[in-house]
């Protein structure tokens, strides 16, 4: 397929000081994105921005409620982190996750194959790292990014140089000819099936 497909996601949020921010930068292109949402960061107070990030085509998926190591917790504790995290998705936009990205990227084969979720990584560049600045975020993302891989950015609450760093990554992607997609479309536009226990960061390479 000629088509160079990729997907921006962000973790660690909602909020209501980045992850606004990202949603300037995906509405000034027109683009969407998928959201990794913590769980207990789901509350009324950013009811607002999930229904922004809804209206703009975006997609919400599942890092657990806590943000915690998944491998240290119990079968109980996990099943836990992640039906609290779907049932408040849903409660606030209607939508119900199909992806899950383990905090941490910390995961076993167990629960790779028992979340019910298609488990991915991603392309990063530890642009969480309070060190790691705007420029060094574009520059690496635009360097490393191929057709179909999974973008790992965060819109964490202390992390506005991210979403400055989109005014670089999203253009100079487009001017190579990339489209953005969500994390589910980037599986459907290169008919790729994910497989139950398996942990994706590029939906061609890892097939």
């Amino acid at each position: 397929m000629d088509k160079k497909y990729v997907a921006l996601t962000f973790d660690d949020g909602p909020n209501n000081v980045v992850t606004p921010l990202v949603l300037d930068a995906l509405e000034k292109y027109s683009i969407p994105a998928t959201f990794m949402l913590v769980g207990r960061n789901i509350k009324d107070d950013v009811k607002d921005v999930m229904q922004r990030q809804k209206a703009l085509g975006c997609e919400f998926a599942n890092h657990g409620f806590n943000h915690l190591h998944m491998t240290a917790l119990s079968s109980d504790e996990r099943k836990a982190e992640i039906e609290k995290t779907q049932n408040l998705v849903e409660k606030y936009t209607g939508c119900i996750p199909k992806v899950f990205r383990p905090p941490y990227i910390d995961v076993d084969e167990d629960l790779l194959k028992s979340t019910g979720l298609i488990p991915v990584c991603g392309l990063g560049c530890s642009d969480w790292d309070k060190n790691v600045d705007k420029d060094r975020t574009a520059s690496e993302m635009i360097k490393n990014t191929r057709p179909g891989h999974i973008m790992l950015l965060h819109d964490s609450d202390y992390n506005a140089k991210t979403a400055y760093a989109l005014d670089d990554i999203i253009p100079a992607l487009k001017s190579k000819g990339y489209e953005f997609v969500t994390v589910s479309e980037l599986f459907k536009l290169y008919k790729v099936t994910p497989v139950a226990g398996k942990m994706y960061t590029n939906v061609l390479e890892d097939n």
